[in-house]
C-alpha cells in the first residue's frame, strides 16, 4: 500500500532527476545517500520512490513520488510534514494532487454531514443554500441579534460567525452565542436554520467554548484549519458533534503561486480528512 503524491517543480532539464531524488530523501529520511546505503532497509521501507518525471513546459516538470503506507499515520500533522515538509522551502515546488489508498482513508472519519447532510438538516433538497456571515466585531450584541432575526425571517439557511467575530473571554463568547441562538430559534417558524460559532481563541479554551455553544443550541462551528492547525481541527471536530465549515484564513500562504499546496487539496482533500463538511473558498478575483 503506497500513497502517491504529485508535484510540479521548476528546474533546468539537467537538474530535474537530482531534484526529484533529493525531494524523496528530504521528505522521508533527510540524510546523505551514503547513510542510506549503510541501512539497506531504508530504500524499501522509508525513502520515497520516484515513480515518474514528465515535462510540462520549459523548465516545469511533474514529479510523482510514492510513500510507504506505513509513514503517514492518522494524524494530519504527520501528513503535512511527510508530503511537503522541508520541501515547502524550495522555490517552485507545489503539491498538486494525491492518490490515497482506501487503507489509509479508513483512518479518518471524514465529514459527518457533507453537502447532502446539511441539506437534509435544513430541509432544502434542491435550491442553492443561502448563508451569511455574522459581523462586525465591535457591534452591540443587540445588533447581531437583529441581523440573525432579519436573515432568518428573510429565508436564510445558515448563519456563521465571521472569522473576525472574536470574543476576548469565554463569558463574552457565551453571552453573545446564547443571545444569537435565541434570536434565531424564535424566528424559525417551523424551519431549521443552522448557526455555526467562530472557534478562534486560545487553544486551551476551544473545547470548552464549543461544548458550551452546542449546549446553548448552536449547530456547530466555523473553523480555520490553517490557523488552528489541521490536526487540531480534526480532533476538535471528532470530539464534538455538529456541522463544521472551514474558513480559508491563512490558506493563501499554502496556495499562492511559487510553491505550496494546490487549492483543491487545501479546501477539498485535507478539509475532508479533517472532518470539515464544507469549505469557504477563494474564487477568481480574491473573494469567496
Amino acid at each position: 500500500m503506497r500513497l502517491l503524491a504529485k508535484y510540479t517543480a521548476e528546474a533546468k532539464s539537467g537538474e530535474i532527476d537530482d531534484l526529484a531524488r533529493a525531494m524523496a530523501v528530504e521528505l522521508t529520511v533527510e540524510v546523505p545517500e551514503k547513510v542510506i546505503d549503510r541501512y539497506p532497509h531504508l530504500h524499501e521501507e522509508l525513502v520515497a520512490k520516484v515513480e515518474s518525471i514528465d515535462s510540462i513546459s520549459s523548465n516545469l516538470y511533474e514529479i510523482v513520488l510514492s510513500f510507504s503506507g506505513d509513514l503517514p499515520g492518522t494524524d494530519l500533522t504527520r501528513w503535512l510534514n511527510l508530503l511537503l515538509g522541508n520541501c515547502s522551502m524550495l522555490q517552485g515546488v507545489t503539491l498538486v494532487d494525491l492518490e490515497i489508498p482506501e487503507g489509509l482513508l479508513g483512518g479518518f472519519a471524514g465529514p459527518r454531514y457533507g453537502v447532502e447532510g446539511v441539506r437534509q438538516l435544513v430541509s432544502v433538497p434542491d435550491r442553492p443554500l443561502l448563508a451569511t456571515a455574522l459581523k462586525p466585531r465591535g457591534a452591540p450584541v443587540s445588533d447581531l441579534q437583529k441581523i440573525c432575526r432579519d436573515f432568518v425571517e428573510g429565508g436564510g439557511d445558515v448563519i456563521k460567525d465571521d472569522h473576525n467575530l472574536i470574543d476576548d473571554s469565554h463569558e463574552q463568547f457565551l453571552e453573545r452565542v446564547v443571545a444569537c441562538v435565541e434570536s434565531i430559534r424564535s424566528s424559525e417558524s417551523g424551519r431549521r436554520v443552522l448557526y455555526l460559532v467562530n472557534l478562534m481563541g486560545p487553544a486551551e479554551e476551544l473545547d470548552r467554548r464549543l461544548e458550551d455553544a452546542l449546549n446553548a443550541g448552536a449547530d456547530g462551528g466555523l473553523v480555520a484549519p490553517w490557523v488552528l492547525g489541521l490536526d487540531r481541527t480534526r480532533k476538535l471536530i471528532a470530539d464534538h458533534p455538529g456541522v463544521y465549515l472551514g474558513h480559508p484564513s491563512m490558506s493563501g500562504v499554502y496556495t499562492r503561486s511559487g510553491g505550496g499546496i494546490a487549492s483543491r487539496l487545501v479546501h477539498g482533500t485535507f478539509a475532508r480528512l479533517a472532518g470539515i463538511d464544507g469549505s469557504v473558498f477563494v474564487n477568481a478575483g480574491g473573494r469567496f
